[in-house]
């Protein structure tokens, strides 16, 4: 199987702006890099010092950190996949290891599923990220404000167009790449998961291999190749955390955030409004990246636990000692699930998700509490 070609609509989009790692770019690619990284510094630095300015008004300051904290993200996102970009054409190449395509027609279909979820997963998630910039955009047309992200330090003048395009380019910008980045991630964690299940399956079909005598060399052969096939996923979860741990970081930390200033802000906006239906379509998004991530990063700890199980259901009983031996190397090495995390903080995990989600609901129970304070005043 060609895992690469998976790659090719987020490669498409990452080279657009110059962010996707090689050996030796062009110069028009570092051209576009540059611009790319100006931009959004900009964006992020003119909008940081406008929620500064507006720290006194908490509905409007809000507004304004809850729409930039994302992109603020992706820029941090954009200077760490940057820096591993080394680790990532690494973790490109090791995709094309023979152990890792070369799966058995019958097997094949544990992979192709797993990939068809993602698939499915990834066009509801852009398709979430679209609209979620759709309506920040239209914003304006909605309200009373000038732009889709308020800005009051000074009178644009002749460069309200400017900031407006500027805003629209930078906000579909961080939404693109950002989302691709998600989306590799995600495509990255199928493939494991896809691989543990072909392992499984591998071992579960140890009977299938002549045992008798005189073909002994069969099943030792055979099992070999699950032990070697058994390392090179774990070396590829390696890859992975290596490269995307401190980007699952900044996801934690930005959706914690997000998803509080939300949860007030869908409190105090008007149901039948724009700026509720707007919200709403932001929680979603939020929850869906979120989500993608502790699922995928669970079903790798789940599946990699049952290597154990797999390993008691093969034939193990009428298999020489030499088999045996392997597949105890297998069962005690896969004592540990194989997991991500997000900076070796935290475990990507269903439980991890509902910690998120429960100190983002701690936080906006106590920013409730503070509003509800300041307006009796």
């Amino acid at each position: 199987m060609d895992f690469i070609q998976l790659f090719a609509p987020f490669k498409l989009i990452l080279n657009i702006s110059g962010f996707w790692p090689q050996k030796n770019p062009k110069p028009i690619v570092k051209v576009r890099k540059v611009f790319t990284l100006l931009v959004n510094l900009f964006f992020c630095l003119s909008l940081s010092i406008q929620c500064l300015f507006l720290r006194s008004q908490i509905e409007e300051f809000l507004d304004v950190l809850t729409v930039i904290t994302p992109p603020v993200a992706y820029l941090f996102k954009q200077i760490v996949f940057f820096g591993h970009s080394s680790a990532f054409l690494t973790l490109m190449d090791f995709l094309k290891d023979d152990d890792l395509v070369s799966i058995p027609l019958h097997l094949q279909k544990q992979i192709s599923d797993s990939l068809q979820v993602a698939k499915i997963i990834g066009v509801g998630y852009q398709a979430c990220c679209t609209m979620t910039i759709l309506f920040i955009v239209i914003w304006p047309m909605f309200t009373e404000h000038q732009l889709p992200v308020q800005f009051t330090l000074f009178d644009l003048g002749d460069f309200y167009a400017f900031m407006y395009l500027l805003q629209i380019f930078a906000l579909a910008n961080a939404a693109a790449n950002s989302s691709s980045l998600d989306l590799i991630a995600l495509t990255l964690m199928c493939i494991v998961k896809g691989q543990i299940c072909v392992l499984n399956d591998k071992i579960r079909s140890l009977g299938e291999i002549n045992a008798s005598k005189g073909h002994g060399a069969q099943r030792v052969k055979y099992v070999s190749g699950c032990v070697l096939h058994h390392t090179k996923i774990i070396e590829l979860v390696a890859l992975i955390e290596n490269v995307y741990s401190q980007i699952v970081l900044i996801e934690y930390l930005t959706s914690m955030v997000v998803i509080c200033n939300i949860g007030f802000q869908l409190v105090i906006v008007e149901l039948a409004s724009f700026a509720f239906l707007l919200m709403l379509t932001f929680l979603v998004t939020m929850l869906c990246q979120l989500g993608m991530y502790c699922w995928f990063g669970n079903e790798i700890m789940l599946h990699s636990a049952a290597i154990r199980d797999a390993c008691y259901e093969s034939d193990w009983i009428h298999s020489c000692p030499q088999v045996r031996k392997m597949l105890l190397m297998i069962m005690e090495r896969s004592k540990r699930p194989l997991y991500l995390t997000a900076g070796k903080f935290s475990i990507l995990s269903l439980n991890s998700f509902t910690s998120v989600i429960h100190s983002a609901y701690s936080f906006f129970a106590l920013m409730q509490r503070m509003y509800g304070k300041s307006t009796t005043f």
